[in-house]
């Protein structure tokens, strides 16, 4: 079986996918996220509200190259946070994965499916407080699309109203029918 990380913006659905995924195919699921406040003790929000941005991409690195690694030799699931491929690093680490046992896939979808999605994360999530979240949204898109496009092997357009719908179309993309 092939290590599957899933990268994209937030709201395309890479941590609800990443989970169905993983447990249609039996491998553990890693969320970048998840493990970066388990491992530091503070959410990736309240780090960010704390120590800014800057300081959390770096944690934010180290974190997600270990995942990373691990993957590398333990086939599993990785959701990533948003601007986790901006880090040269980080792609590097893509890039041996997508040359071995991995496939990294790109989640997109509609800005209003995304905004929608991020309704009442803001407290969680600081950069979501934009004075405008759809132009937050729209330049990040542009910002981010190309490195998103170059660092994956696979684009997965989840504008699916259902995650179970969304799951079966990504099997079938990924040609994992099981």
């Amino acid at each position: 079986m092939r290590a599957i990380v899933l990268i994209g913006q937030r709201g395309t659905g890479k941590t609800t996918l990443g989970a169905l995924l993983a447990d249609r195919l039996g491998l553990p699921f890693w969320d970048s996220d998840q493990v970066f406040h388990r491992e530091l003790g503070c959410s990736p929000g309240d780090w960010i509200r704390n120590l800014g941005e800057a300081s959390f991409r770096q944690q934010e690195e180290r974190v997600v190259c270990r995942l990373l690694r691990r993957i590398l030799l333990v086939p599993g699931v990785l959701a990533l946070g948003g601007g986790a491929p901006c880090s040269s690093l980080t792609r590097g680490w893509m890039g041996r994965l997508r040359q071995g046992t991995g496939w990294v896939v790109y989640l997109t979808c509609s800005l209003e499916r995304a905004l929608e999605r991020q309704r009442g994360r803001a407290e969680q999530e600081p950069l979501l407080r934009a004075a405008s979240p759809r132009e937050d949204g729209a330049r990040l898109f542009a910002q981010r699309h190309s490195i998103y496009l170059q660092a994956s092997d696979l684009l997965f357009e989840n504008d699916f109203a259902s995650p179970g719908t969304a799951l079966e179309a990504l099997v079938s993309l990924l040609g994992l029918e099981v």
